[in-house]
């Protein structure tokens, strides 16, 4: 009888033990999307070479120096609700991230290349956009959107973690040269400095250069 309440006892605390650390620990996610903002989907999967999207994880486990496996989902929304994609909630990589505990990881470029999904009808759920559109990669209509990255435990794919961006997609007119124009021809200077003059672009976006 002793023995059994001894086993019973240990099971308790290490019932305990396991709430506590699952309690205390936590994961933070950081988005941070660059201007200017791409009209184009796949930019956001990580395929454009100016790295614009970034995902900063961060896994907090004072109770346990033990890591974590994870992986992202995204969404992109337009504010008035005519265009979305989203990843399902039953799709999972074959891959998990790797966290461990108070050591930041930052994602970018080709690391991202799976949040949403594998870029089938199998994976997303669109509206206001077809599948052509995303493999054709076609530019998204002008407007505010919004941008959300989700953390899912790899195991059992509950939420751990979520966060957005809103951008604002705008088609700038590119610059047009003012100075010289037409035939107009400037001759060789010593020393050989040239004017040049152009327009700015329209609409300036923040990040342009």
């Amino acid at each position: 009888m002793k023995v059994t309440t001894i086993h019973f006892k240990i099971r308790m605390v290490a019932i305990l033990l396991f709430l506590t650390a699952t309690l205390s620990a936590q994961v933070n996610i950081t988005l941070n999307v660059l201007p200017p903002y791409s009209p184009y989907f796949r930019d956001y999967l990580g395929y454009a070479t100016n790295n614009k999207t970034l995902i900063t994880l961060l896994y907090t486990n004072p109770s346990a120096n033990v890591p974590i496996k994870v992986f992202l989902t995204a969404s992109i929304r337009k504010d008035d609700q005519t265009i979305s994609a989203e990843v399902k909630d039953t799709y999972k990589p074959a891959l998990p991230i790797d966290l461990l505990p108070n050591i930041p990881k930052t994602l970018t470029g080709t690391q991202l290349q799976t949040i949403f999904g594998n870029g089938t009808a199998n994976d997303l759920i669109l509206k206001g956009i077809t599948m052509t559109d995303v493999i054709t990669n076609q530019a998204m209509p002008e407007g505010n959107y919004s941008l959300c990255v989700k953390v899912r435990d790899y195991i059992t794919g509950n939420l751990l973690a979520e966060d957005c961006r809103s951008m604002f997609i705008a088609y700038s007119e590119p610059p047009q040269f003012t100075y010289p124009i037409n035939n107009t021809t400037e001759f060789a200077k010593v020393p050989q400095y040239l004017m040049f003059s152009w327009s700015p672009v329209t609409p300036f976006i923040q990040g342009t250069t």
